[in-house]
Formats: C-alpha cells, structure tokens, sequence
C-alpha cells in the first residue's frame, strides 16, 4: 500500500513543480483558450510552455487517478489477502493508460499560435502580453478538443464516484469481517480509507471553479477578469498541498512516526517482526529469556 501512496505522492509533487515552473495565467476566448505563461518556461520557448502544459494536464489526471487505485487496491488486497506483484505491476499501467490519453487528445489538438494570439489581442486588447509566453489551443470547439475537454472533465467527477463506490465496499467488507480481523487492523484500515476519500474529493472541489470559469467564457460570454484568470491555477493544485496532511493524520503509522519525531519519543525497545499474513501485521516483541519473546501492545 506504501508504493500506492508514495506513487500519488511523487505525481503531486510534479504537479506543483510544473505549475511553478508554468504559472500559466488562463484566458478562454472564444474559440482559442490562451495560456500566458510568467514562469521560468517563458525563456525556453513558447513550444517547451506547451509541451510543459500538456504534461501539467496529464500529470494532474494522474494524480486523480492514482487515488481511485489506492482505493482498488486497498479493496483487493482486503478482499484477497494478497495480490501478486504482476497484478499489481498490470493496475500501475492502466491506471497510467486513462492519463495517457489525456495527453495524446492534448497533443493532436489544434493550437495555432497565431491564431490563439490574434483573437486574445482582438477580444482583450488592454492586455500587455509582451512579459508571458502564449501557449494554448486555437479551436476550442472542434471535436478534437471538444472530446479533449469532455474526457478531462468526465475523469475529474468520475474518479469521486468510483473512489465512493470502493468506500461502501471496503467498509461493508470490515463490517462483515470483524471476527476475522483484528479491531485495530479495522480501525486502521478505516482511517485509511477516510483519508483517501478526503482526498478523492478535493481534486473535484478545486477543478469545479476552473471548469464552470473555462465553460463559461468559451460557451457563454467571455469573462475578463484578472483576478480568475491568475487565481485558476492556483486553485488547481490546493490538493497537493492537503494532500500529504492528510496522509499523515489518517495512515495511523505515519501519524505515529510524526508524532514521535515531533515529541522526541524513542521507540519502544524490541524487535519488529514483519508477519506476511493476508493482514500485513506487526508485532513488536522483546526477549525476555533465552528463546522466549514476549509480545509489547502499541499505543
């Protein structure tokens, strides 16, 4: 489960460091959407901002994604009491296929720089563009980037329905197991998925002003107003920033070892003994004669 968590981890991380080095301003038009990028991007070319945004959108589905895989795997791995590195290695690719298409409709869309600088001129000409770099998509509402903006949206309400799919799942199946698993094991496991469920949610609570702002300008009136236009890709990575605080509160050993960290607590003396049971537990034990160990209760 470890690797689940460090793999959104490391995709959030990405997100922040392209968004930095992006810090794309969004102005939808139109018929174009209009990037201008004020990040270190700028001085490495307009085609590396565009290359460097495509990634930023697949990275950011991704990161979705692997949260709904934590979920699926947390639920096989109760239900199973083990799964086999193949299997494991099979879900890593798939849930990397959903976010792999993402970019390849991102790539074949049309992005015209001419075209996207022309009509943010015509439609917006109090803006100095000289300082960004304009990157973007040049025709909004032809199909390919209509199903492009469709599969975006669809995978971003979508994972929440899922990840609550698996919730009800995986805590019916504690429910029915409470003979057959240990009270701690549940709680723990509990804990877990309350923080994955957090999490499933706040990438929808921070992309729902992003789309409705995009939707609105593209398929409504074109909205010029600074302040959205600069405050949308902040608002789209607050998850990353909640995210790892959440992992820790809610994976109760990560809690745990903050908490000791914090405290200068030192680790109860003994030996932890990895049991690779179907419930992955561990027990800390210390010796208490030659050949005995007597097993210590965690707090």
């Amino acid at each position: 489960m470890r690797v689940f968590l460090i793999n959104t981890t490391i995709l959030q991380i990405i997100v922040c460091i392209l968004t930095t080095f992006l810090q794309a301003r969004v102005v939808p038009n139109k018929k174009t959407v209009s990037l201008l990028c004020l990040g270190p991007c700028k001085y490495f070319g307009q085609q590396l901002c565009a290359i460097i945004y495509k990634m930023h959108q697949m990275t950011h589905i991704a990161s979705a994604t692997s949260i709904l895989l934590s979920f699926f795997y947390r639920f096989k791995l109760l239900k199973t009491g083990g799964i086999r590195m193949s299997k494991t290695c099979v879900y890593f690719v798939i849930s990397y296929l959903i976010p792999l298409i993402g970019l390849i409709l991102s790539l074949i869309s049309a992005s015209d720089l001419n075209e996207i600088t022309a009509e943010l001129q015509k439609l917006h000409p109090t803006y100095q563009t000289s300082n960004y770099a304009i990157v973007g998509y040049s025709d909004v509402e032809g199909p390919t980037a209509a199903i492009n903006s469709l599969f975006y949206a669809i995978t971003i309400y979508l994972s929440p329905v899922l990840a609550f799919y698996y919730r009800k799942k995986i805590l019916n199946f504690l429910d029915r197991s409470k003979k057959e698993i240990r009270s701690e094991k549940i709680n723990q496991s509990k804990s877990m998925i309350m923080g994955l469920t957090i999490q499933s949610i706040f990438p929808l609570i921070s992309y729902i002003p992003v789309l409705t702002y995009y939707a609105y300008s593209t398929y409504g009136n074109v909205i010029s107003n600074m302040l959205l236009e600069y405050i949308v890709s902040v608002i789209s990575i607050l998850f990353t920033i909640v995210d790892p605080v959440l992992t820790i509160y809610f994976v109760l050993p990560y809690r745990r070892a903050v908490k000791k960290f914090w405290t200068g607590e030192k680790p109860s003396p003994g030996l932890k003994i990895l049991v690779s049971d179907t419930h992955e537990t561990v027990f800390t034990v210390q010796r208490v004669g030659v050949d005995h160990f007597q097993p210590i209760i965690e707090n």
